[in-house]
């Protein structure tokens, strides 16, 4: 063994530079191996699922704004209050041409930037504190789920952060090369960033205060840096002045006023909450103990290349980069969240990434349990995210299209749902926004509004209706279910809701049996309701006057049916029904009073399709926690109101018999009634399955009698198996009243 060792002791230096640099090159080819995995997971975290939710507000601004003409970009930003400067929708406007505006396309572009941060971050910190440095900054960007969740935002809150980076890496070199070119790159993406975000100005204090703290002497430095502040603010002032929107914000946040202004706690709760700790998980709290584990215990090293700054260090320098703008930003009284300082976020991360450091220089041990922190804590809020259900405006305004007509009203509680009505769109139905003037709807404005809104008209939908609401008591809702009828109202994951109302028009007393009650828990005293002849498509409104006999404690459903005048026992159906709660939802019955009379509206829409005929008008009420309806004190379960007249719409059209569709054309006289065709569907079935059968009759003249149908279902030894008897068409319709 002596032996083995004797050459190893003796190597020459020229041996031994060698292994080191063997070394050397092998970390660094992990370290690039590395990189390059850290960038595609970030990839990878950020495209999943990137199209899935439907765009918030602040992106369907974005897409609405970018999908203008250029001029028109920059004529709306300058006129409208608290809106971002325009470069960032204009390079989104160059992107739509060329990707489209889907949800994907729109969020890919700040994907772009969001992967791009990666290797910038490594190379920018890797140059102030080391590899590992960069490597493990990279490592917490690419995990941070405040970062992934602005990848897939239509926004530009991952562009300021690689303008930030950008911006100071052209700093720095400036001062060390001392070369005009670094100066003019210093200026341009300072200009790019303070025309992107106007809170990116902030940014600049950056380099004006590492040159306070590092005592920089040096003029042709100083009036260089102080030129392009200079520049920056006079860029500011030259838009401001060209720019009316963005001068009545800066009026309205000096003088206190409007909705862009928020209390100090609020600022502070918004910044820190949601650029650390968003969720405010213990996970999330372990990696802000790790950031100031590294801003306290890190050596104060300088990094390792000349400058003037250099003396600073690194630790002092990201504490300069996270906390100057954020404190100068805490004096201005405006609405601030998050992600206008989304460009603090790589130095948070350097500092979680020097915390790594410091345990590493303890124990491995303990770096590796704090990697396991931030992978664990990354799972989690992806899991936090991908199991909430947002608001779905899209799928909301698309239910309401397919069900509207063309006169319909939709009427939207928040004036901010804009640019999501413009951007999920299909159709162009009259939208309104309450509250028609500024704040929320107030009550003593709500009968002003709303009678000028749906004056004259026959059918209101209210929705998309979402939490986020101008109208926080629900009064828009509330005065609709007083003067109109409610006809349909549909939820939707993310607490949202669309409802339609039938407008009030004539209505005629209902006659009733006195003393109707259900199981001695409420009393029907009248009803009244619109004219019982109808089309299709149309709606019946009723109106009840209820009284409660007794305390209830549980909140029942009034239902109303629409049935044959035929019972079910001859082949009677019903062709419409409703359950809903009282007064839409405003008086439930678990809070009546006894003796209190309550004023409650409906409606019942008759299906389109519904064959013309008489038909019954029937209520119930329904308890849905046991599942059956009340018992009325004749024996029965529900009320007849009285017959329905269904007619024929006057502008149905009338197909020749040869022109019917039949799946099997035929000529079947029956003398009054021909058969023209039928259609059956799955014409080979198991025992116990359904047998779809469509039938096309034509009758020359009015019938003299009601005919009723047979159908039989023959074996091929002539034996019946399956026979049935049902009417046509319907009980309503007998044959007798065909044209």
């Amino acid at each position: 063994m002596g032996a083995a060792a004797e050459p190893l002791q003796g190597a020459s230096p020229y041996l031994m530079e060698s292994a080191a640099a063997r070394g050397r090159h092998r970390r660094q080819w992990l370290q690039r191996w590395a990189l390059l995995g850290i960038i595609l997971l970030t990839f990878v975290l950020r495209v999943y699922d990137l199209g899935r939710e439907e765009l918030w507000f602040d992106e369907a601004l974005s897409a609405v704004i970018s999908g203008d003409g250029l001029v028109d970009i920059i004529a709306y930003t300058q006129a409208t209050p608290f809106e971002h400067p325009p470069l960032y929708y204009l390079v989104l406007h160059t992107w739509t041409v060329v990707a489209g505006t889907s949800e994907f396309a729109l969020r890919f572009f700040s994907l772009f930037w969001g992967v791009l941060i990666i290797p910038l971050l490594y190379r920018f910190m890797s140059s102030w504190g080391g590899r590992s440095l960069g490597l493990l900054t990279a490592l917490t960007a690419a995990l941070s789920t405040t970062y992934i969740a602005y990848s897939q935002t239509a926004r530009m809150y991952t562009l300021t952060p690689v303008l930030a980076i950008l911006l100071l890496a052209s700093f720095f070199q400036a001062l060390a090369t001392r070369r005009l070119r670094w100066w003019v790159a210093f200026a341009l993406i300072s200009v790019l960033g303070v025309i992107t975000h106007y809170y990116f100005a902030l940014m600049l204090l950056v380099p004006i205060t590492l040159l306070f703290l590092g005592r920089m002497r040096d003029r042709r430095t100083l009036i260089l840096s102080l030129a392009v502040g200079l520049g920056c603010a006079l860029l500011v002032v030259a838009w401001s002045a060209l720019s009316p929107g963005f001068r009545q914000a800066i009026g309205d946040v000096l003088a206190g006023e409007g909705g862009g202004v928020s209390s100090l706690e609020l600022r502070i709760s918004h910044t820190v909450g949601g650029l650390l700790l968003d969720p405010p998980t213990a996970g999330n709290l372990a990696i802000a103990g790790l950031a100031v584990l590294g801003a306290v215990l890190w050596p104060i090293t300088p990094p390792p290349w000349t400058h003037p700054l250099r003396p600073i260090g690194t630790r002092r320098f990201l504490l300069v980069w996270l906390l100057v703008p954020w404190l100068v930003s805490m004096a201005i009284p405006y609405w601030l969240q998050d992600r206008h300082l989304a460009y603090l976020l790589p130095a948070y991360y350097a500092m979680v990434a020097a915390g790594l450091l410091v345990l590493r220089a303890k124990h491995r041990i303990l770096l590796w349990a704090g990697l396991l922190v931030l992978v664990a804590t990354s799972a989690y809020g992806l899991y936090l995210r991908e199991s909430q259900v947002g608001f779905e405006f899209g799928r909301i305004m698309a239910f309401i299209e397919e069900r509207a007509l063309e006169d319909d009203l939709v009427l939207m509680d928040q004036p901010a749902y804009w640019p999501l009505a413009e951007y999920y769109s299909g159709r162009d139905l009259t939208k309104a926004y309450l509250p028609t003037s500024n704040g929320v709807l107030v009550e003593e404005k709500v009968d002003e509004q709303m009678r000028a809104l749906v004056d004259e008209r026959h059918r209101v939908w209210l929705g998309p209706a979402g939490a986020w609401t101008a109208d926080p008591e629900s009064l828009a809702g509330q005065w609709l279910a007083s003067h109109g009828f409610q006809a349909q109202k549909e939820w939707f994951p993310g607490s949202g809701s669309a409802s339609l109302y039938f407008m009030a028009n004539s209505l005629e007393p209902l006659p009733l049996e006195p003393g109707i009650e259900w199981e001695g828990k409420i009393r029907l005293l009248t009803a009244q309701s619109s004219p019982l002849v109808a089309v299709p498509g149309d709606a019946l409104r009723v109106s009840f006057d209820w009284e409660a006999i007794e305390l209830l404690d549980e909140s029942y459903l009034v239902s109303l049916y629409l049935t044959d005048s035929a019972p079910a026992a001859i082949g009677g159906q019903t062709w419409a029904k409703r359950h809903s709660e009282p007064c839409g939802g405003w008086c439930l019955t678990d809070g009546w009073v006894p003796g209190t009379i309550v004023q409650d509206r409906h409606a019942i829409e008759i299906p389109p399709g519904t064959p013309p005929g008489r038909y019954r008008l029937q209520v119930a009420w329904y308890a849905p926690g046991e599942g059956r309806e009340l018992v009325v004190n004749t024996g029965a379960s529900r009320v007849d109101l009285g017959e329905v007249q269904v007619e024929r719409p006057a502008d149905l059209g009338v197909e020749a018999p040869g022109m019917l569709p039949a799946q099997y054309p035929l000529q079947a006289d029956f003398g009054q009634i021909a058969l023209l065709g039928f259609d059956l569907k799955d014409a080979e079935l198991a025992v116990g399955e359904t047998v779809l059968l469509d039938l096309y009759w034509h009758s020359s003249g009015r019938p003299t009698a009601d005919f009723r149908l047979l159908v039989e279902v023959v074996g091929e030894g002539g034996q019946v198996l399956v026979s049935w008897e049902r009417w046509p068409v319907s009980a309503s319709l007998p044959t007798s009243d065909w044209n």
